[in-house]
């Protein structure tokens, strides 16, 4: 599974102020309640969590990561504003990928914990 819609990679935007594991709890734990908040569009859905964790595991392995600008989430007349959803998303999942990004060496364990207890990520998945 790939990305197939591409926009910027987070790289592009990384903090200028020191961040610390407790600020990538608390973004983790804002992008979780924006998939919870953004439910009625699919953002809990296989595909949307999918994509998340690839994006996680990606960001680590890789040092970027590009994010999907939809997210696969539904767009029909009956549920306007998914497009809205997906940026709103994107920012915030942009924003904890620069804060993870950012982790000094000795702490990158102590954020993939913290990954993997928001979102189950499996880091030996082979994307």
């Amino acid at each position: 599974m790939g990305f197939p819609r591409l926009v910027h990679s987070v790289k592009e935007n990384m903090p200028t102020k020191t961040l610390t594991l407790e600020d990538l709890h608390q973004q983790a734990k804002g992008v979780r309640a924006l998939f919870t908040k953004y439910s009625k569009f699919g953002a809990e859905d296989t595909e949307p969590e999918a994509n998340l964790r690839q994006a996680i595991r990606q960001s680590v392995k890789a040092g970027e990561v590009k994010l999907p600008r939809d997210w696969e989430l539904y767009d029909d007349e009956d549920c306007p504003g998914s497009k809205e959803a997906a940026a709103h998303i994107n920012g915030a999942v942009e924003e904890m990928l620069n804060t993870l990004l950012s982790m000094k060496l000795g702490e990158i364990n102590e954020a993939k914990r913290v990954m993997t207890k928001w979102f189950f990520v499996d880091w030996n998945y082979r994307d």
